[in-house]
């Protein structure tokens, strides 16, 4: 906000603004309603300044994503790949947007172009440690979730959880799930969170 202020004819910083509006809800919470047109108008606005801008239409088409507007999706994150297909932002868009579709292989390659850009990014460790999870590859689904974990990224918990539920350990993958689940925000304490996974009782309710 501070930088379009500074310089409102600075595409890169409305895209930039429009990217955090996007996904502040999903780690601070907030009203979506009103992010997702903060959102669009920000990005709307470094497309006015720069046309070119690949980040700006990446955001436009995970907006719609988000909105579960699937068709109105595809015009803005095609633009996007076409304008610059290095764009990390933009294949790590795209990817959430093909795996929604069930195409979990063509999402994974794009997860890879992107981290040849940025093999360090967590959230994109995590990403990939989801999809082969998806692909029924357990073990490099595990060495990629422990990376991200490592790292801070307590969302990659769940993949973690998963394994520890299919080799017959629920009350570790409860553990392992809580802790994922605190990290993305919620106000559930983690005890409750544990017990739910287990099937145990909250509350006095089942």
């Amino acid at each position: 906000q501070e930088a379009t202020a500074l310089d409102p004819e600075f595409s890169r910083a409305w895209a930039k603004l429009a990217v955090a509006h996007a996904v502040v809800v999903q780690y601070a919470g907030g009203d979506w309603q009103e992010n997702w047109a903060a959102s669009d108008a920000a990005a709307n606005r470094a497309i006015e300044l720069n046309p070119g801008n690949a980040e700006a239409h990446a955001v436009l088409g995970y907006n719609h994503l988000s909105r579960r507007e699937y068709l109105q999706m595809v015009a803005p994150s095609s633009e996007a790949m076409r304008l610059d297909p290095e764009d990390v932002t933009a294949n790590f868009w795209a990817a959430n947007q093909l795996a929604a579709m069930g195409r979990t292989s063509d999402a994974l390659a794009l997860i890879d172009r992107a981290q040849v850009r940025d093999p360090a990014d967590r959230l994109m460790m995590f990403y990939k440690g989801f999809l082969l999870w998806a692909l029924h590859q357990p073990e490099p689904a595990l060495e990629f979730s422990r990376s991200a974990y490592a790292l801070g990224f307590s969302p990659a918990g769940v993949v973690l959880a998963y394994e520890q539920a299919r080799q017959g350990r629920p009350e570790d993958g409860a553990r392992d799930y809580a802790t994922a689940l605190s990290g993305m925000g919620t106000k559930i304490p983690k005890a409750e969170l544990e017990a739910m996974f287990l099937g145990g009782y909250v509350g006095g309710e089942q």
